[in-house]
């Protein structure tokens, strides 16, 4: 018995059962069921995750600010509107067009150095907590394939088993991503995305930080189950019905990259910005 995973059930090939029926394939349902039981191999990197979560919402933080200086040198530099909020607060209500033009500028390559900064260190504790939880994951499923007896070893082929062993174990590694941010064909098929799939967790991402809470109702519970339920058949609760004051042309932006259909979304980072800087 595998001290992180309980009993582990091994299928065998399909003329190896009793009654000499094929095997029963899993579908994608009966994997998402299995997900809390990988809890114990999360547990020794939790920190770590903790850690990947808070760089994911800095990096999207960094992403969503980018715009921002556009948007002041559009209005303080080209059409030198009077300046008002942050911008008054910073250069003044009468401000010199070239040190706004230089400081915008600034902050821009500031915030796109620091989000790419960012980023890659999000990558990279991403990647390290995967391999090690895998690796902590094979060891155990060696060692249980181990303890079985000389009778099952005999009707398994050495190759097989080895390879399904490697190969689950790294499939569970892909899901330590936040379920709720996961859109609906990454759990269908969580090998084959498109960056349409990136675009749909910048935008849970981004209605999270605004509305404090994700897009979808989750339902009492909150568990594994009723998430995933959620991102197949849940409809999106309007991010202005939880935070009016929200301008309605950035909550279509963000809508939009949360749609079910990847086709509907942004097709793109670079056109999702482009919306969002108009949208400001």
């Amino acid at each position: 018995m595998s001290p992180g995973m309980g009993p582990l059930r091994m299928r065998s090939r399909p003329g190896g059962s009793a009654a000499g029926a094929p095997a029963e394939k899993a579908g994608a349902w009966d994997l998402w069921k299995s997900l809390p039981r990988i809890r114990p191999y999360l547990r020794p990197y939790r920190r770590r995750l903790q850690v990947v979560v808070a760089l994911t919402v800095l990096a999207v933080s960094f992403g969503l600010a980018e715009p921002w200086p556009l948007a002041v040198i559009l209005n303080q530099v080209l059409h030198e509107t009077k300046a008002t909020g942050v911008v008054a607060w910073v250069f003044g209500e009468d401000p010199v067009t070239w040190v706004v033009l230089i400081s915008m500028v600034t902050a821009r390559f500031l915030l796109i150095v620091f989000g790419n900064a960012v980023t890659v260190l999000n990558h990279y504790l991403s990647a390290k907590t995967e391999q090690n939880m895998v690796l902590d994951l094979r060891s155990d499923l060696f060692a249980h394939a181990q303890r079985l007896s000389f009778t099952f070893h005999d009707r398994r082929q050495t190759g097989a088993l080895m390879s399904q062993i490697n190969l689950q174990a790294s499939a569970v590694g892909t899901m330590i991503g936040t379920v709720a941010y996961m859109p609906p064909e990454q759990i269908r098929d969580f090998r084959n995305l498109k960056p349409t799939a990136d675009i749909y967790a910048i935008g849970m991402t981004a209605y999270s930080l605004l509305a404090g809470d994700i897009a979808l109702d989750l339902g009492p519970g909150g568990d594994i189950a009723g998430t995933v339920r959620a991102i197949f058949e849940g409809k999106i609760i309007p991010l202005r019905s939880r935070v009016p004051d929200i301008p309605e042309r950035l909550a279509e932006v963000i809508e939009r990259a949360l749609a079910k259909d990847p086709a509907e979304r942004w097709q793109t980072a670079a056109a999702m910005r482009t919306a969002l800087a108009h949208s400001m």
